[in-house]
């Protein structure tokens, strides 16, 4: 099995679970679903100084049968803002042993990176695939941080629904519809947290990140 992020694939988390009440310092944490099964967590951290937001997200899938792990995913990312414009972003993954890595760094009003020795630039407002900012609902392209490929995409506003939770009460939140290169399904509660993803891995399976 492998799985796509869109996080997108990386793609990939559901829930927000505040652990501070610091204004500049808040985590969001998921139980990640397969099918309905727990297969691994997701977790967002965010820290903010006067302008400068800084984010690390950690995930971690394991898959098995009969207690015999089969499959193995992790995935790591810094990302350093400067209000709504990515300054600079590093992610490492492990796909159960194909490791790869992508750099970039913002130099005016581009951005560029490298993905495993391939180098590519974008003009502008760049947002990964890790879906924690809610600006992106604004955008028709994002980086996929997976694949080191820019997706063209809509985003819909798909409607107000009820999320169940791990821990604590439902949440209220929105759902958005992403399309085109990139196929995923976002919520994000009334104060702009997110809190919930979902998408298909390239098996058919389901994956849920839940709260």
């Amino acid at each position: 099995m492998r799985v796509h992020s869109a996080v997108t694939a990386l793609a990939l988390a559901t829930g927000l679970i505040p652990l501070s009440t610091m204004a500049d310092a808040r985590n969001i944490q998921f139980s990640v679903e397969r099918d309905g099964k727990p297969i691994g967590t997701h977790a967002t951290t965010i820290s903010k100084r006067g302008e400068t937001t800084s984010v690390t997200i950690n995930m971690s899938l394991k898959a098995g049968l009969f207690g015999i792990p089969l499959y193995r995913f992790r995935y790591k990312a810094n990302e350093t803002w400067n209000g709504n414009q990515l300054q600079s972003l590093k992610v490492s993954v492990n796909d159960n042993g194909d490791k790869s890595n992508l750099s970039g760094k913002r130099s005016g009003g581009s951005f560029s990176w490298s993905m495993n020795g391939q180098n590519d630039r974008a003009n502008g407002a760049v947002f990964p695939t890790n879906h924690w900012n809610k600006a992106v609902l604004k955008q028709n392209k994002v980086l996929n941080t997976l694949t080191g490929n820019i997706n063209r995409v809509t985003i819909a506003r798909r409607g107000t629904e009820t999320l169940n939770c791990r821990k604590g009460p439902p949440i209220e939140a929105t759902r958005y519809q992403y399309s085109g290169g990139l196929n995923t399904e976002a919520w994000y509660d009334r104060s702009g947290n997110w809190v919930g993803l979902r998408f298909k891995a390239e098996d058919g399976a389901t994956i849920f990140f839940r709260c």
